[in-house]
């Protein structure tokens, strides 16, 4: 039986792997073919495809290369098997394997005092087809957000982890902790209501906090 794992075997075996990679700052990811034996994720790899990962990608950007290239994989796995011309690899047993597990939509709660860096990378990995990294307004509203970007300011600040410090184009531009950099909220909801509408109410006050 094979099996297509949107992980690089034996390093990453388990759950959620494309995003515990975003998370890890990973350079690489990727979708191996194996055939499946009674041990998680073990069994020797025929094909492996590798998809580059940088600062600007998101899950999404990993699942529509995958559902482009994972039947092919499949089609081309099977007609090596077939033709003896693909031999399955045993998993390499020197790789240190990361065991990952399942995350929850809760697991992608912000926490505004890590660093503009680690936040970006949280939402990247928590973004669509995921519900996306998770905030609050300081009135409780729940904030969904999907997409930023670093931004790097022009001054040095004194703000408070969270704080929405400016606008940029309609854009809340938010402090966050450990260094100067800052996060430009792109996409993100209010309470499931529009974008436009949303950023309206994260936009309204300098005063405003994401908690």
């Amino acid at each position: 039986i094979l099996n297509a794992h949107a992980g690089d075997l034996p390093k990453y075996r388990g759950n959620a792997c494309i995003n515990w990679a975003i998370l890890n700052g990973d350079k690489l990811a990727c979708m191996s073919i194996y055939s499946m034996d009674e041990s998680l994720d073990s069994g020797p790899v025929y094909l492996k495809e590798y998809f580059h990962l940088t600062a600007d990608t998101y899950t999404g950007d990993f699942y529509d290369w995958a559902n482009r290239v994972v039947p092919l994989m499949f089609c081309n796995a099977i007609t090596g098997i077939e033709h003896n011309t693909l031999t399955a690899v045993p998993q390499d047993p020197a790789v240190v394997v990361l065991r990952t597990f399942p995350r929850k939509s809760e697991d992608s709660r912000i926490n505004w005092k890590c660093s503009a860096q680690e936040i970006h990378r949280l939402i990247r990995a928590s973004s669509s087809p995921f519900v996306g990294a998770l905030a609050r307004t300081e009135d409780g509203r729940a904030v969904r957000i999907l997409r930023a970007k670093l931004h790097s300011p022009e001054y040095q600040l004194l703000a408070i982890p969270g704080q929405v410090c400016e606008t940029i184009g309609k854009h809340p531009l938010v402090a966050c902790g450990g260094t100067s950099e800052m996060l430009l909220v792109t996409e993100a909801y209010v309470d499931d209501l529009p974008l436009e509408e949303s950023m309206k109410i994260l936009c309204r006050s300098l005063r405003s906090r994401l908690k």
